[in-house]
């Protein structure tokens, strides 16, 4: 006659084995998931700074109004490597094609991100200005220099921890993000 082992259940080995695994895959996850958070950050934080550029391009050209009146220079973002977790959006009143405090709309703070290097035609600079003027879809891209209509290309440098993202923009407003 046979007996069947009535017992049913899991032995000490199986149970060890199994919470051993868990266990790994959970650490194989959970540090890979730092990393990708970081890389979110910058791929968010470039994607929405591509965004407000395209928005201010979208104010110039459809004429929206800052304070009452249309703002003479358009409207623009400023960008400073001494504030590197913020930038400016602005109405150009005065037709600067820079920014100034009594212009300021809005103060757009990064996503755990470091604006970490500003480029004009390749030269590093401290901050910098991209202007969209209508009523032609114009695009000024200046920086403490005197003249921005021999500039034609910025790079504003993102960093979060080990990532980095450049958004490139030219003088014709198309947006690149690398």
């Amino acid at each position: 006659m046979f007996y069947k082992n009535k017992q049913q259940g899991f032995t000490l080995v199986e149970l060890i084995v199994s919470v051993s695994i868990i266990a790994l895959v959970s650490s194989i996850f959970l540090a890979n998931f730092h990393k990708y958070g970081s890389k979110g950050n910058v791929d968010m934080s470039a994607q929405k700074i591509a965004s407000d550029i395209r928005m201010i391009q979208s104010y110039a050209f459809g004429l929206k109004e800052f304070n009452g009146s249309r703002p003479e220079g358009g409207w623009g973002i400023y960008f400073n490597k001494a504030n590197n977790d913020e930038y400016i959006v602005f109405a150009d009143d005065n037709d600067g094609h820079d920014y100034d405090v009594l212009e300021e709309y809005r103060t757009i703070k990064t996503n755990n991100t470091q604006i970490s290097n500003l480029k004009v035609n390749g030269t590093n600079k401290n901050w910098i200005s991209v202007i969209a003027e209508p009523p032609n879809p114009t695009i000024w891209i200046c920086d403490n220099t005197p003249d921005c209509s021999t500039t034609t290309n910025a790079e504003i440098i993102l960093e979060s921890s080990d990532e980095q993202k450049t958004i490139e923009i030219n003088c014709f407003g198309l947006i690149d993000i690398k």
